[in-house]
């Protein structure tokens, strides 16, 4: 299971890889969605979750009379969709204007490997200050070609330290 965020919130889902997903005459390779068992239904429905990601290369229209959501001219090429490789869940740290605060750490992710801790802050990634980008720009660096290396400055209590950070796809 992994953390998803949204316009509700954050939640807990399990969260994989599917093999395909057609949206009208568009299929989309390899696309990332939660999956959640309704109980509440005969039959135990299988019900899923599609992302910013897969809503993001669609213009969007919401047709409230009718209840509906329009996804209008979809891409010619659908790109690929990458998530989270550093095993790290991010935060803005509310003490301080300038650190993302490691919320959590899973435990199969590369940032469990390098002695990084909840709670420790994050200055700087590959020599950039976190100070002034938004938390979506962070998590942006955080996805990428597996094997690429993140240089982070943490900081932990009165301590500054750095640590090495190899991307890999988790999911």
């Amino acid at each position: 299971k992994r953390y998803a965020s949204g316009l509700g919130g954050e939640a807990l889902f399990p969260i994989g890889r599917f093999h395909q997903l057609q949206i009208g005459q568009q299929n989309i390779a390899n696309p990332i969605a939660s999956l959640e068992l309704d109980k509440k239904e005969k039959g135990q429905l299988l019900r899923g979750r599609i992302g910013t990601q897969i809503l993001s290369q669609y213009r969007l229209i919401f047709n409230y009379s009718k209840k509906q959501l329009i996804l209008d001219e979809p891409p010619s090429i659908f790109p690929t969709l990458e998530t989270d490789m550093s095993g790290l869940r991010l935060q803005w740290d509310q003490g301080t204007e300038n650190a993302i605060k490691i919320a959590h750490i899973y435990p199969d992710g590369p940032g469990s490997q390098i002695d990084l801790k909840k709670g420790d802050r994050i200055l700087e990634i590959d020599n950039q200050p976190v100070k002034g980008q938004t938390l979506h720009d962070i998590k942006q660096k955080f996805i990428g070609t597996p094997g690429t290396i993140r240089q982070l400055l943490i900081q932990r209590n009165s301590e500054t330290f750095s640590r090495s950070l190899p991307l890999k796809r988790l999911i």
